[in-house]
């Protein structure tokens, strides 16, 4: 069943030709049959076949399956009790192993792949605007470890939360087995469930009025800010430490600057003052060519290193959300001036990320939707770039490239331009009639 399922999603990568959709065909039936056949016997092959499954289907574009099979993993690991450390190490029968793992890979196996699914259902948030299966607080489960450890068969045990144990009693050692040593996954995992909240509260925002207690999403958004920083922080120390290399640790950093971006883009603005509207456009805007200019390091040092780890970031597809939202943001609008010429910055992160969504409408469902809906965009901009000499003021788009959130709660597309021109200190050579929109 796991094999099969494995050999399906495989067919994603491979040429586009009938041999290839024919083997697609054969191996989802052989593995949905074996799914229906082991369906009333949970297992740690069953959760797994499911998350790949859902990745599977999450490549053709079949998002509502996706969830279901995700959600569907995550409710048998539950049932297994594998989401708390006292269900991961109960070993029933007698007989081999899963996988032929001694205990301790074992019991770090089923961690790790409690960890996994929960990753794609926190990442499903990008996607779909339905609740998420599993909150943070109801993983009762160390981090995964190292990652070098864990193929060595040499699994520590870590803490429950990064950070210091002394904020966590769970978190302190309680062994002298137990080290801090926090694989590269356990950083993943944790700058998701901030990513996650972000996504969220943004989302909630669409049926919910402004709230009256102006404190209260800035409460929140100073508790996002100061966990950034701490995880930001930590991360940093991870690298030097250079435990999973630094390849990783800079793909991590995609999904951080993504939070940055969805963190001050999306608010009720309509109830703060220019001051505090300005804060959140600039910052949001910052972090938008940040998360560019990282993704063309690391497409480069993919080029150059021919490491699968950096090909496998290139090739994944919420890399493709991470970037389109990015692209969003520093060609929502702007000065005509800041596109023209060779060394214009806008251009130049543009011409870096193109690459990467062409290699991901190869192979996902999401990659080609992104890919159509910028190229427009892209033609626009090259459009009003060549007629600088005729006008030579500024430009905007009034609709954002895939945004499902309201435009009165979104500050780079929702705000007048006059006042969005303003709030980025763009306007002091500007008038009203320079303005030309391009959609």
């Amino acid at each position: 069943m796991l094999l099969y399922a494995i050999l399906a999603t495989g067919t994603v990568f491979a040429p586009s030709h009938a041999q290839s959709k024919h083997h697609q065909d054969v191996f989802l039936e052989i593995v949905n049959k074996a799914v229906i056949k082991n369906g009333e016997m949970f297992s740690l092959q069953l959760i797994q076949a499911k998350l790949i499954l859902a990745l599977f289907a999450f490549s053709q574009g079949e998002y509502n399956r996706a969830s279901d099979h995700c959600g569907s993993a995550t409710r048998i690991a539950s049932g297994l009790r594998y989401d708390t450390e006292e269900g991961v190490p109960t070993i029933e029968d007698q007989g081999p192993l899963d996988f032929d793992l001694s205990r301790d890979m074992l019991v770090e196996c089923r961690r790790r792949t409690v960890w996994a699914a929960y990753l794609m259902d926190r990442l499903s948030c990008c996607w779909s605007a339905s609740v998420t299966t599993v909150n943070r607080s109801d993983c009762h489960l160390r981090l995964p470890c190292a990652e070098a450890a864990y193929e060595a068969g040499h699994v520590t045990l870590t803490p429950f939360v990064l950070g210091s144990p002394n904020n966590n009693k769970e978190s302190q050692p309680s062994s002298p087995r137990e080290s801090s040593e926090v694989g590269s996954f356990g950083y993943l995992v944790e700058i998701a469930a901030i990513f996650s909240e972000v996504m969220s509260a943004a989302g909630r925002g669409r049926t919910q009025p402004p709230t009256k207690n102006r404190s209260t999403p800035d409460a929140f958004r100073q508790d996002v800010l100061g966990r950034l920083e701490t995880w930001d922080h930590l991360m940093k120390r991870h690298v030097r430490q250079d435990r999973d290399g630094r390849e990783k640790a800079s793909a991590f950093h995609i999904l951080y600057h993504y939070t940055a971006i969805v963190l001050d883009r999306y608010v009720h603005y309509l109830e703060m003052d220019q001051q505090r509207i300005g804060a959140r456009a600039r910052r949001a805007h910052e972090h938008a060519p940040q998360l560019l200019a990282l993704v063309q390091r690391i497409r480069e040092q993919s080029n150059t290193k021919h490491d699968p780890w950096l090909r496998f970031v290139m090739l994944n597809p919420f890399s493709g959300f991470a970037i389109t939202a990015a692209l969003d943001v520093i060609t929502a609008a702007g000065l005509v001036s800041s596109l023209m010429g060779h060394e214009s910055p806008v251009m130049s992160l543009i011409a870096s990320v193109i690459p990467v969504l062409e290699s991901l409408k190869d192979h996902w469902h999401s990659g080609r939707q992104q890919h159509q809906i910028f190229d427009q965009r892209l033609r626009a901009l090259l459009g009003v770039s060549s007629k600088a000499s005729e006008f030579n003021g500024a430009y905007f788009f009034g609709h954002p490239l895939q945004s499902s959130i309201d435009l009165d709660q979104d500050i780079t597309y929702g705000l007048p331009r006059h006042r969005y021109f303003e709030a980025m200190g763009w306007d002091e050579t500007l008038h009203e009639g320079e303005f030309q929109r391009l959609d």
